[in-house]
């Protein structure tokens, strides 16, 4: 077969026993999938080679494929305990031990310690026919037989990331083998009752005082009277993650420099107490200012000059009290060498440009020590936003929580990270080079998908107890109380691309969904928070079941809910365990998607792999079967159908008879938006991430008018979970 090659199962050859197949299963590598359209197709030799290579197993002869399969049969053996050990807690923990045969005849000298994350030991003084299984089963390796047993800790552990601690004896001596032990409960929490929220690409939710780019201060005043008129518990945002410090700035949230850290272009310089008084803040935050009337698409590079040049004058001045610079301090020592490493970047990046020699030189490199050294007050600069920036988000939940919101932000978790991004830079070693993640060929993308982001490394995930994923998490739940992990089926597996070749060359790599999805709820257990999957496209079998099992919420979006004969999915047979919505970010707003907005686009840029014509055609049928639900259940009157807005409406009101604990509406749906804010399969051709909140009349939306907006007013009476509230309110600050 040619490189990637995907063919249908009666052409394929048969593949099950052979050697390069055998390799791959080993290294969790797939050789086949079902594909969008239920059909089932092998992956090409070639392109299994390449994603094997990625993952550093040499795979170019028979030779070094038979030489990489005895390794890999035998790694598991020669491990005498798995480097992530994952068990669910109150269950009682169960420890996999490989050692030779004759290490089991003198058991006594044997001894397990567990490292608690508290700091303190549990002991297993021996293992004893107690407590450890017979021979399970048993090899032979260079004329050492060893044996495959089960030791049962005797004591439940607690919930956390824990070490485990085996001593063997060797040579008179003894030897400590570590391995990493996560214990996490069997759920993460669930919602009670159902709540509903908005969900806000807050970028381009734009107030008077911006500039220029919707920030944590516009984030604020949507906010503040949130609760108030419409009764809402949650806030859904895009992701908050960092930029590339210099220019250009990268449009999408969704492909940042660093998933850990926050993006400082959406500080507010003027809300920084240090601020006051500053001439030059006030002077860039007039010109800031007036980037706030345009209609055209938004300017971050303009918007990130300005907020640059501001930050850099308000750090100079130092802080005002000395209570301030100890928290900074104390921000500084949390965040540790990572922290470090990340303003380290930033720095090289402002003197050598992103792709600059240095910015390519690893962080242990003399010359970048040397850099550190001698640019110790810039390295400050970069820590000090993340701290004003952690600052301001916090706020943001604060006057949620404070204004009666149960959950208050659902925070968003990107895929990956830019290839030439930071955390690219700091941590290297965790990421597979010679790939990107994408996905295959699928109705809407007929070549596949490539997102250019390179995957974490499943090997080195395994062998550091996944710190580097736990870490993550933990930060981005730190001003939030729910977290929306997109495309959380990646934690299943991963669609990798060898560079240079088609995304439809590509093959999935299984990662050990158990450790990652244990995190999640390990981490959303101690925050109090709920975990969000958005977990549309192709399945991986069992993986829906799975999530739900272990309190993880899906993803519902109306649109693409039928039934099985075709018809729209009625609101009671929504799943229960679920966030559901009419739209997504993905395609256009409620308004856009019935007037066909998304077919217009993609035939201006010729992504569709119909006749525009059908294409359109389709899109009418498709409304029209979803009008006729509306009607025949009492969303929409027939008098209505005609009418874009009441069918929008309809479509939310239908939301609130699903079982679904969470239910998601679109801020841009309330105020009449129809223009999409990304159009996948581009870039440059249409202006993803960076359209302007517009009304129904195609004016400017600005935060402290979005609940008086004509439009939201409309939708807010005519949903009656909604409409109590705003009601109430209105007629208080009328009897005021």
């Amino acid at each position: 077969m040619v490189l990637g090659q995907s063919v249908t199962k009666g052409d394929a050859r048969d593949r099950k026993d052979t050697p390069l197949v055998r390799l791959a299963h080993l290294h969790s590598v797939a050789t086949s999938y079902i594909g969008a359209d239920h059909k089932y197709y092998e992956i090409g030799d070639l392109a299994i080679c390449k994603v094997l290579k990625s993952l550093s197993i040499p795979c170019s002869s028979d030779e070094e494929i038979a030489a990489s399969i005895k390794q890999a049969e035998n790694k598991v053996w020669l491990t005498p305990v798995k480097k992530t050990v994952v068990e669910i807690e109150g269950y009682g923990s169960e420890v996999d031990i490989y050692l030779p045969t004759v290490l089991f005849t003198d058991i006594e000298k044997l001894n397990m310690r567990i490292g608690l994350e508290e700091g303190t030991f549990e002991t297993e003084q021996y293992l004893n026919v107690r407590n450890i299984s017979e021979s399970l089963e048993e090899k032979v390796i260079d004329q050492v037989q060893f044996e495959h047993r089960v030791f049962k800790l005797s004591k439940r552990l607690p919930a956390g990331y824990h070490t485990i601690l085996l001593d063997i004896p060797a040579g008179g001596e003894s030897v400590t083998y570590t391995a990493h032990l996560i214990i996490a409960p069997h759920c993460a929490p669930v919602p009670e009752q159902q709540m509903h929220g908005f969900m806000l690409q807050f970028y381009s939710q734009r107030s008077r005082n911006s500039w220029g780019l919707g920030d944590f201060a516009d984030l604020s005043i949507v906010a503040q009277d949130m609760k108030r008129f419409t009764g809402a518990d949650f806030l859904l945002i895009n992701p908050t993650h960092t930029d590339v410090p210099t220019l250009p700035q990268t449009p999408s949230p969704y492909l940042p420099s660093s998933r850990r850290w926050l993006n400082p272009i959406y500080i507010r310089p003027g809300d920084i107490l240090e601020a006051a008084g500053i001439h030059e803040v006030e002077s860039l935050a007039r010109m800031g200012k007036g980037l706030n009337e345009m209609h055209s698409a938004l300017n971050r590079d303009a918007t990130w000059s300005l907020k640059k040049s501001a930050l850099k004058a308000v750090f100079a001045a130092g802080f005002a009290l000395e209570e301030r610079q100890q928290k900074f301090d104390d921000f500084v020592q949390n965040g540790g060498h990572p922290l470090h490493l990340h303003a380290l970047w930033c720095a090289l990046c402002d003197e050598f440009g992103v792709k600059g020699d240095f910015t390519k030189a690893s962080p242990d490199d003399a010359q970048v020590v040397q850099f550190a050294k001698d640019n110790a007050n810039l390295i400050q600069f970069y820590k000090w936003l993340q701290f004003i920036a952690d600052e301001q988000l916090a706020g943001v939940q604060a006057k949620l929580k404070s204004s009666g919101a149960q959950v208050g932000l659902i925070a968003d978790l990107a895929v990956g990270v830019h290839p030439d991004g930071a955390d690219i830079w700091a941590h290297k070693e965790a990421f597979v080079t010679g790939v990107s993640v994408g996905a295959p060929p699928d109705l809407y993308n007929q070549v596949g998908q490539d997102w250019s982001e390179p995957p974490l490394s499943p090997s080195v995930l395994e062998e550091t107890g996944y710190k580097i994923f736990h870490d993550l998490v933990r930060s981005a739940l730190r001003s939030a109380g729910a977290l929306r992990i997109d495309h959380i089926l990646g934690m299943f597996r991963l669609w990798y691309v060898p560079r240079g070749a088609s995304p439809r060359d590509g093959a999935y790599v299984y990662y050990n969904h158990d450790a990652l999805i244990s995190i999640l709820i390990l981490e959303a257990s101690r925050a109090g928070a709920y975990i969000i999957g958005e977990d549309m496209g192709v399945k991986p079998s069992g993986a829906l079941a799975y999530l739900q099992k272990r309190g993880i919420l899906g993803t519902s979006v109306l649109w693409f809910e039928r039934e099985k004969d075709g018809k729209p999915r009625r609101s009671e047979n929504l799943r229960e365990l679920c966030l559901s919505t009419v739209t997504t970010h993905d395609i256009p707003p409620t308004l856009g998607y019935i007037q066909g907005e998304h077919v217009r686009i993609r035939a201006e840029l010729d992504l569709l792999s119909v006749d525009a014509r059908k294409a359109k055609k389709d899109q009418e049928a498709d409304l029209a079967r979803e009008t006729k639900y509306l009607n025949e259940a009492g969303y929409l009157r027939t008098q209505d159908c005609e009418d874009e807005v009441e069918v929008s409406i309809a479509l939310q009101r239908s939301l609130f008879d699903a079982p679904s604990k969470l239910i998601g509406l679109s801020l841009v749906d309330f105020v009449g938006e129809n223009r999409a804010q990304n159009q996948p399969g581009t870039s440059d051709e249409y202006p993803n991430w960076r359209v302007p909140l517009e009304d129904l009349q195609g004016h400017l939306v600005f935060a402290e008018d979005i609940y008086k907006n004509p439009t939201f007013e409309r939708f807010a009476t005519s949903i009656e979970p909604i409409s109590k509230h705003y009601n109430s309110q209105i007629e208080a600050e009328r009897n005021q």
